[in-house]
C-alpha cells in the first residue's frame, strides 16, 4: 500500500501579511552598498575622520603591552640593588623593644649560609655576599635610643627591618621609631622575631598573633618571621633580596649615598682646611660634579673631583677572576683592579655657589641726620614755594589768598583785564560767604 502523500499547508484568508518598508524616495543603505559594490568615492575617504576607538584585539595587545612595561620597570628596579654591578641592598636594623640583640642577630645572619662573604668596614658597617643568590647585602645597626641616628639612616636605607622580642610589648620608643619612620617615608620593610623558639609550642602561637594584632594597624600586609635559627636567617634574607621595592619621593629624585670610608687630607701642614674624600655607593639619581653635597649636621660643600674606585665588597673572594662584569643593564662593565679613575673634574666656570641665601647690608635703609647744606637746600626750597603774595586786601584769608595768581613779570600783570579779576571775585564770594562783600583790585 502506497504511502498517502501529505497535504501541503495552504495559507488561510487569516494569514498575517506583513508591510514592506518603504524607504522613502531615496534608496536603502542595502540597495546603496549593492550599487556601489564596495567603492568609495575619493573625497568621502579622504574625508572621513579616523577612528580613534581600538578593537578587542587591539586592547588586549594594549593592555599586555602596559603589564609587560610595569613588570619589566618592577624588574629593573630590583636588579638595581644587590647584583655584582649595583649597589648591595642596605638594610636598617631596627630595635622596637629593648630586649633585642642586634649583635647575636647579626652573627646568625654571617653564619647562615657557608659560602657568605662576610667584611666589616670601619664604621661598624656589615657587609654580608651571599654567592649562592648573587645577592649582596649592608646592614646597619643604629644605637637604641639614637633617633636622630635611626632617621639618617633610614633616609638612604633600601629596607628596614624590625625587629620584636616575644617576651616584650613594644615600648613607647619603638612607638615613636615607628611615628617618625612613617612621617619621614617608609621604604619597603620586614618584621622579625627573636627568641620566639624559647618559648613553648603552645605560647609562640599565641605571642606570634599578639604581635600581628599590634602591628597590623601599620603592616596590615607583613608577615611575622621567626629569626632562631640558620635556615630562618637564609629565609629572611632571601626575603630581603626579592621583596618589591617601594620608592621614595624625596630621596629618588636626589643622588644620595651612605658613607663607607672617610679620609680628610690637610692642604699642608700648616693649614687647617683640606679635602675630604667620602666613599661609597651612590643610590638614586646621578650626580654632578658642578653641583653641592650636603652632610648632615656640617652644611653644604663644593666638590673637586668624582673618582671610580673598585668595589672592596664583591662577589667573589679576593684573588678570584675579576675583569669584564655585567652590570644591572646587561652591559659588560670593566672593573677596576688596583686604585681608582677619574669620572669627572669640577668646572670653576659652572660650579654652583655656595651662598643660598643674600646676605643684608647692616647700613642699608640707615636713618641719618641730614648734613648742614641738606637743610640749607630744604629751606631754600620752601622759601622758593612760599610765595608772598603782593596787593593782597586786608582781611583776606590765607586760603582766598591762594587762589589770587600772582604774576612775576609785571607786563604780564598789565595784560590781566577786568572781566579775570571779576571772575576771581566770584569765586572768592561762592568759597567764602562771610566775605562776599569783598572786591580784589589791583593797582598799576
Amino acid at each position: 500500500m502506497a504511502a498517502e502523500k501529505e497535504e501541503a499547508h495552504r495559507p488561510g484568508a487569516f494569514k498575517q501579511q506583513n508591510k514592506t518598508h518603504k524607504t522613502g524616495r531615496h534608496r536603502s543603505k542595502g540597495q546603496l552598498d549593492k550599487d556601489t559594490k564596495g567603492r568609495v568615492n575619493v573625497k568621502s575617504l579622504s574625508r572621513r575622520p579616523a577612528k580613534k576607538t581600538l578593537s578587542r584585539q587591539q586592547r588586549r595587545n594594549q593592555a599586555l603591552q602596559i603589564r609587560k612595561n610595569k613588570r619589566d620597570e618592577i624588574l629593573n628596579r630590583k636588579r638595581s640593588r644587590g647584583g655584582s654591578g649595583s649597589p648591595p641592598f642596605l638594610v636598617t636594623v631596627v630595635c622596637l623593644t629593648d630586649g633585642v640583640d642586634t649583635g647575636a642577630l647579626l652573627k646568625l645572619l654571617q653564619t647562615c649560609d657557608d659560602t657568605a662573604i662576610v667584611r666589616q668596614n670601619d664604621l661598624n658597617v656589615c657587609h654580608i655576599a651571599v654567592p649562592r643568590f648573587k645577592q649582596r647585602y649592608e646592614f646597619v645597626c643604629p644605637d637604641y635610643g639614637n633617633l636622630y641616628a635611626l632617621l639618617d639612616a633610614v633616609k638612604v636605607a633600601d629596607c628596614l627591618l624590625f625587629v620584636l622580642n616575644p617576651h616584650d610589648t613594644i615600648c613607647s620608643y619603638g612607638e615613636l621609631c615607628l611615628s617618625a619612620v612613617f612621617a619621614q617615608g617608609l621604604p619597603a620593610s620586614v618584621l622579625a622575631i627573636q627568641g620566639l623558639k624559647e618559648l613553648s609550642v603552645k605560647k609562640q602561637g599565641e605571642a606570634r598573633h599578639s604581635l600581628q594584632k599590634r602591628l597590623e594597624k601599620r603592616f596590615p600586609q607583613e608577615k611575622l618571621h621567626a629569626v632562631d635559627t640558620s635556615q630562618d636567617a637564609l629565609v629572611l634574607l632571601r626575603t630581603i633580596g626579592n621583596q618589591k621595592l617601594k620608592s621614595v619621593v624625596f630621596r629618588d629624585q636626589r643622588p644620595h649615598m651612605m658613607a663607607e670610608d672617610i679620609n680628610f687630607e690637610l692642604t699642608d701642614d700648616q693649614s687647617t682646611t683640606g679635602t675630604l674624600r667620602v666613599t661609597g655607593y651612590l643610590r638614586g639619581k646621578a650626580l654632578s660634579v658642578n653641583g653641592l653635597v650636603h652632610l648632615p649636621g656640617w652644611g653644604d660643600f663644593q666638590m673637586s673631583q668624582i673618582d671610580a674606585t673598585r668595589d672592596p665588597y664583591t662577589l667573589t673572594v679576593a684573588g678570584g677572576r675579576e675583569g669584564k662584569k655585567k652590570g644591572s643593564d646587561g652591559m659588560e662593565i670593566e672593573m677596576v683592579q688596583e686604585g681608582g679613575r677619574l669620572l669627572e673634574r669640577a668646572d670653576p666656570g659652572r660650579q654652583e655657589s655656595l651662598q643660598s641665601e643674600v646676605i643684608p647690608d647692616p647700613m642699608e635703609g640707615e636713618q641719618t641726620w641730614p648734613t648742614e647744606e641738606e637743610l640749607a637746600q630744604a629751606q631754600q626750597a620752601v622759601t622758593e614755594k612760599k610765595r608772598v603774595k603782593r596787593l593782597v586786601p586786608k582781611g583776606t584769608s590765607e586760603y582766598q589768598a591762594a587762589w589770587i595768581i600772582e604774576e612775576e613779570d609785571e607786563d604780564e600783570e598789565e595784560e590781566v583785564s577786568q572781566p579775570h579779576l571779576g571772575h576771581l571775585t566770584h569765586m572768592v564770594s561762592l568759597r567764602s560767604p562771610h566775605h562776599h562783600h569783598l572786591v580784589c583790585y589791583t593797582s598799576f
